[in-house]
């Protein structure tokens, strides 16, 4: 391990949360150079020891939660994915890492999001694939086919989140018993 790392460590040991961007203006180094020490600090470790918790940044895994866990909830990953979806909509490209970082994700969490994103797309449009393109986040659509993308997303992820069939079972054989007066 690298001084500069050992460094990093005592910051998070000494503070319950830090961003990369903080860590990096207290050692005179880049953001990347901070996530890409992070993730080789993780891999040396075997073990993801450094998380990082959205609003927050970077926390070591035993130091600042109860339970020394932290899990994104259903609500707060579908919330990372509408803000992925609309900054890559509404801007031509996106930079990867800083993105990462304004969603205070690791970069490798960033690419699971957009996986998830992808695949639940290819469902209905398997040519329009959110990629990595030189360290941006593209999606080449046209206007008229951004608006059906987006269409689509808000869609398919509001009736998974909030449209539960069971929950409803009671006014469907409501609804067949005045149809069968009628």
């Amino acid at each position: 391990m690298t001084s500069r790392q050992r460094k990093i460590l005592s910051l998070l040991v000494e503070h319950e949360f830090l961003t990369s961007q903080k860590i990096a203006s207290l050692l005179h180094v880049s953001d990347r150079t901070v996530r890409t020490d992070i993730r080789e600090i993780n891999a040396e470790l075997g073990t993801e020891g450094i998380l990082s918790r959205m609003g927050l940044g970077y926390y070591l895994k035993d130091h600042g939660m109860e339970n020394g866990e932290v899990t994104i909830s259903l609500e707060s990953e579908e919330d990372l994915k509408r803000k992925i979806v609309r900054r890559i909509l509404f801007e031509k490209e996106v930079p990867y890492l800083e993105l990462a970082d304004e969603l205070y994700t690791s970069d490798s969490m960033l690419a699971k999001l957009v996986s998830l994103i992808n695949r639940n797309m290819e469902r209905r449009w398997s040519k329009w694939r959110i990629y990595k393109k030189n360290r941006f986040l593209v999606l080449e659509l046209s206007e008229s086919e951004k608006r059906d993308y987006y269409d689509y997303f808000i869609i398919t992820s509001n009736l998974s989140q909030y449209f539960d069939m069971g929950s409803y079972q009671p006014y469907f054989e409501y609804v067949n018993v005045l149809n069968g007066r009628i």
